[in-house]
């Protein structure tokens, strides 16, 4: 927003205008011919559009908040499965929790201290939390997550991340520097000792000869 201006708000129109200017169209929402508000509909009641939204991107709006009157109801987007925040200026993101389809988050360059509300998203497979004030994962689990970013955050307890890290089944990709749990080359060879899934660390491949090296490195110290 400019300084001085109203506050950014992300309602059902901000919505609705967004998901069409990705290219979704009212027949990608499954309501081909429909207002590109929704049908007509009583008060408190979700447009079929805003139901069928399969992808949305808000970015480098100034957003500060999810929660102030007037915002889109996220429990009524059942059937967003991508979703773009990213370079706004959010700390919270606690109605997430309530997309029950999603399964790409990004919201790289933030203000967020606190991503539990996307661990209640047992569908979500990508996130992108870099660049924001993270200091812990604590009951965090996504058994479907294959790509996590969280490079440059303020992390600190190694032991702690790597407890979540090596919980996550699925676990690919992995971006974890610029975070002060990580910055030991030890660190690095204890995360690919534990967490057996990954194929890539920093954008780096994990290849059969970094397991050997990283056994080696735990069997020697």
């Amino acid at each position: 927003r400019s300084p001085g201006g109203p506050e950014v708000l992300l309602d059902e129109a901000a919505v609705l205008a967004a998901a069409e200017e990705a290219g979704e169209g009212f027949a990608a929402v499954g309501v081909e011919g429909a207002s590109p508000f929704g049908e007509s509909k009583t008060d408190g009641e979700p447009s079929s559009a805003l139901q069928n939204v399969q992808q949305l991107f808000f970015r480098r709006h100034g957003l500060r908040s999810l929660t102030i009157p007037g915002s889109v109801v996220f429990r009524d987007l059942i059937s967003l499965r991508v979703l773009s925040l990213s370079h706004n200026e959010l700390v919270d993101i606690g109605p997430i929790a309530d997309l029950p389809a999603l399964q790409e988050l990004n919201v790289n360059n933030n203000k967020i201290r606190d991503l539990s509300p996307a661990s209640q998203c047992e569908t979500l497979e990508v996130l992108l939390a870099a660049g924001n004030r993270i200091v812990s994962l604590d009951g965090f689990a996504l058994p479907n997550l294959r790509r996590l970013s969280l490079f440059s955050n303020l992390l600190a307890d190694f032991d702690a991340l790597l407890a979540v890290l090596a919980d996550l089944p699925q676990l690919e990709s992995l971006d974890i520097g610029g975070n002060a749990c990580c910055e030991d080359p030890s660190q690095r060879c204890g995360l690919i000792r534990q967490v057996t899934t990954l194929t890539e660390l920093d954008g780096d491949p994990v290849q059969p000869m970094d397991r050997q090296l990283a056994e080696e490195f735990f069997r020697c110290a």
